[in-house]
């Protein structure tokens, strides 16, 4: 069984870049329900905050988090369960976070808000999610072939 956080503000989600899978790819945050795991939205959180903040959450913080948030609905696909949470459910994250004085490699300050947590993260190429990024929020998002050369060649010159 497999579980994440899908954090939408029902136009755009949250996402993360792995760029260190066989094919890099673009995707939520989640993953494989441990044994110690209680339930799949405890997987789902502990995933999240695993990839969003690399660290290592406890149980109590796993537990206030699950406590406080307000989850909109749970989606079960296959075997992968989907907790939904809105953008200002991620921010009463990153409260918790600070009040339980949690630190993460990733930021110089914890974030405190969604654009932070984007635009302030520092970019470890050893993170299961390096980049964050918004995509809208439809169904089969194409990125145009002419913006993906813009960005090869952007890279090439820089």
């Amino acid at each position: 069984m497999y579980a994440g956080t899908f954090f939408t503000n029902g136009n755009v989600v949250l996402c993360g870049y792995q760029q260190n899978k066989k094919i890099p790819n673009i995707s939520g945050f989640g993953g494989k329900k441990e044994d110690s795991d209680p339930t799949l939205t405890y997987t789902a959180i502990r995933e999240t905050l695993e990839e969003l903040f690399d660290i290592k959450p406890d149980n109590n913080l796993i537990n206030i988090i699950i406590k406080y948030i307000d989850i909109k609905k749970i989606i079960i696909h296959n075997d992968y369960h989907m907790v939904v949470c809105s953008f200002e459910d991620l921010e009463l994250m990153l409260n918790i976070l600070f009040l339980q004085n949690i630190k993460s490699n990733l930021y110089d300050i914890l974030p405190t808000n969604i654009s932070e947590v984007i635009f302030k993260r520092k970019i470890d190429i050893n993170s299961e999610i390096s980049h964050l990024c918004l995509l809208p929020l439809k169904e089969n998002v194409q990125i145009n072939t002419d913006f993906i050369q813009d960005i090869h060649q952007y890279l090439v010159q820089k």
